[in-house]
């Protein structure tokens, strides 16, 4: 039953930023006014820019096969812009209530979470290559993280209180009492100095594998491991959390990483890097057999999940009943019991797009 995953072969870096990447961006904050081509909603008197709604269409280009392609390319162009429309409406009347709750996050917040972005490419002219790939500027991406950061804190209030019973939790962890005693938790280092941020697959040489082994003699001879973890991994996600990877099943990291992490006693490093397709890792072992005070967040978390997304739901239902919002007739109108931007009602359906083309805004 437990969702805990973690894998080693994934990029970090690329994936981080198209998680942030492929989030609405920000919308102009101007007066409101009559419609003219570039503005495709005006949300709590909020204007939405249609070239917003067309950078998320080029990002995720993906989920829309045979755009700009084939005799019915128009059609799909408008259903993809109506999907992404509806995202951002959602995202900006939520960040309004955000706001009215002083629940925005702070310049400081915004600032840390751009920076974390930016350090994991090797340069300030990578980051740029990959906004330019995106489509976005840096403004854009800024504003996206503004809007998203804010929508979590106030996601994060609503769902605050909602929490299983103990009864409930002890009886999911009696269900899956064998994966959770055969689970381990594990804190690691990452060295890997050669990776590219559109690539999965760190290019070790020599000079990281010998930096893996100085960290490891470090460690070996009583260095803080989440000190050294915190100046020399590169793994962004655990680095400043003493690269800790929390607790793990059996199966879910790669075979020679777990074989090696298995291997060890309670508080023992590695004595070589263990090396993996994301680079050298340097092992220590925390723990072996999670009990039901370690397991119970993680428990609670896969619990509530059905109960805080009902939560969510209503709550943003309410946000939207009492928000102005308004879309550009040419977009279609928006829908407040789908919360979904689609054609009027009684509208004569569209001939089926054509899904056999290849190809899309954000290229291949």
């Amino acid at each position: 039953m437990s969702v805990r995953r973690f894998s080693i072969h994934r990029s970090r870096r690329i994936a981080a930023l198209a998680a942030v990447l492929g989030l609405a961006l920000t919308a102009c904050n101007n007066s409101i006014g009559t419609f003219w081509a570039p503005v495709a909603a005006v949300v709590g008197g909020e204007k939405i820019p249609e070239n917003e709604v067309n950078a998320q269409v080029a990002l995720n280009s993906s989920q829309f096969p045979g755009l700009n392609q084939g005799p019915h390319s128009n059609i799909t162009r408008l259903d993809a812009q109506q999907q992404m429309l509806g995202i951002v409406i959602q995202q900006v009347a939520l960040s309004h209530q955000a706001a009215k709750l002083g629940l925005s996050v702070t310049p400081t917040v915004l600032s840390a979470s751009l920076e974390a972005i930016r350090s994991q490419y090797s340069s300030e002219a990578s980051f740029q290559r990959a906004l330019d790939q995106a489509g976005i500027t840096l403004g854009d991406l800024t504003e996206a993280r503004r809007l998203t950061l804010t929508d979590n804190n106030l996601s994060n209030s609503v769902t605050a209180g909602i929490n299983a019973t103990p009864d409930q939790i002890d009886a999911a962890y009696q269900q899956d009492l064998s994966s959770y005693q055969a689970s381990y938790h594990v804190a690691y280092i990452l060295i890997c100095g050669h990776s590219d941020p559109s690539s999965q697959v760190c290019t070790t040489t020599p000079a990281d594998l010998a930096l893996a082994q100085q960290v490891e003699q470090k460690a070996q001879s009583g260095a803080d491991f989440g000190q050294l973890a915190a100046e020399y991994s590169v793994d962004t996600s655990t680095k400043n959390n003493g690269g800790d990877l929390g607790w793990q099943q059996q199966g879910a990291l790669p075979p020679q990483f777990e074989q090696q992490a298995l291997a060890l006693q309670l508080g023992q490093v590695t004595s070589q890097p263990v090396q993996t397709s994301a680079g050298y890792a340097i092992i220590k072992l925390l723990g072996k057999g999670e009990s039901l005070a370690d397991a119970t967040p993680s428990i609670n978390a896969q619990l509530e999940q059905a109960a805080r997304n009902q939560a969510l739901t209503e709550y943003l239902a309410k946000v939207i009943a009492a928000t102005s919002i308004t879309v550009n007739p040419q977009f279609g109108v928006f829908n407040r019991q789908s919360l979904l931007v689609g054609p009027p009602p009684g509208a004569v359906p569209s001939p089926a797009p054509n899904t056999n083309a290849g190809g899309g805004l954000a290229g291949p």
